[in-house]
């Protein structure tokens, strides 16, 4: 039986088809438009033929495409600026329907041009910025991938803060803002992971009162963790690693709550590495932040742990065992130290003999 076809559409395909080919028609095209202009002169392109290839891309909602789309530097540093910024987040936001499809796309479209954008076209990149850090609010994590907006938009941002740190500072108060309500109980464990990853690479782009009030989060979030019990699908390691890059807030915040937090690293590392770890963790902490009582109290029992175990030359922990003493020697104290030295003296005179 001979297909018909109506205009352009064969009347035998369902909705669900023609809607999936008109998305593909849509994706292809935008690509087209982007490799003509690449070859032409700006001079010699159609006004507004780049604003009518990122809206196709857009309402293709296809972000794999998106995603692996090459983006030419050239058509970047010549059209990327402010009205194109708006045109996209318009697009993106049109329909209800498909708003969610529209903004992963242009999510990835602003990723892609913010790795390239120039320095002269900073009100452009900040608004990116400033939008991407929009689709984080309401968002919660997912384990489905696909499904979850505010998981990608903080992997951006994170992407974005390492490879171009210069674009921080606009958007740093934002950014912490959204780091806090992804430490709350009631998101799920991805959304706080990828808080403080994000955390960890906007940490010195914060002020004393963003950091301070990020670190206050993090300390919550460990108050309610069982370090013993945590499985790999834990933001803990995160968390650690958040509270010692933003160690020079801790001053602000209680004795008791900064022990609290260096209790909960030396139990989470006894369970997974042994009391060595601890002073990993600890070594690029304020010195002055170390000389608080309550802390020295905290971390006792682990140095004087290691300082009986650190005589057991003859271990194949003893190199280890000696570095670590020597890595925090605030926290290892004078007779940790020498206990340290001792120790590698002893280890050294035995290869001698050897």
């Amino acid at each position: 039986m001979p297909t018909r076809c109506v205009g352009q559409f064969c009347a035998d395909k369902s909705p669900l088809v023609l809607a999936v080919e008109t998305r593909d028609t849509k994706a292809v095209y935008s690509r087209s438009i982007l490799a003509e202009l690449d070859f032409r002169d700006r001079t010699l392109a159609y006004e507004g033929s780049f604003e009518l290839a990122v809206r196709l891309l857009v309402e293709s909602g296809d972000r794999a495409k998106a995603d692996k789309l090459d983006w030419p530097t050239k058509l970047i540093h010549e059209y990327v600026q402010e009205a194109v910024v708006a045109h996209v987040t318009t697009a993106a936001g049109r329909y209800e329907g498909t708003r969610r499809e529209r903004r992963k796309v242009a999510m990835d479209i602003f990723r892609a041009w913010l790795l390239i954008v120039s320095d002269e076209r900073r009100v452009a990149a900040d608004q990116m910025v400033a939008y991407i850090a929009e689709c984080t609010q309401g968002e919660v994590g997912s384990s489905i991938g696909t499904s979850d907006i505010g998981g990608r938009a903080l992997e951006i941002l994170a992407e974005v803060a390492k490879k171009r740190p210069e674009l921080r500072a606009h958007a740093a108060d934002q950014v912490a803002m959204i780091i806090v309500s992804k430490l709350t109980p009631e998101t799920f464990w991805q959304s706080k992971s990828k808080g403080l990853e994000l955390a960890l690479e906007y940490v010195d782009a914060f002020s004393d009162t963003d950091k301070t009030a990020v670190v206050e989060a993090t300390l919550t979030l460990l108050a309610g963790v069982d370090p013993a019990a945590q499985c790999g699908q834990s933001p803990d390691r995160d968390a650690t690693s958040c509270l010692c890059a933003g160690n020079e807030a801790m001053p602000s915040i209680s004795g008791a709550r900064q022990a609290r937090s260096l209790n909960y690293i030396k139990v989470r590392n006894r369970t997974e590495h042994g009391d060595r770890a601890l002073f990993f963790n600890l070594r690029d902490f304020d010195p002055d932040l170390l000389h608080d009582p309550t802390i020295i109290n905290a971390v006792q029992p682990a140095v004087q742990k290691l300082r009986k175990e650190v005589e057991r030359i003859n271990s194949t922990a003893a190199a280890g065992n000696v570095q670590s003493l020597l890595l925090s020697p605030t926290i290892s104290g004078r007779d940790g130290v020498k206990d340290a030295l001792r120790a590698l003296r002893a280890i050294l005179q035995s290869a001698d003999t050897k």
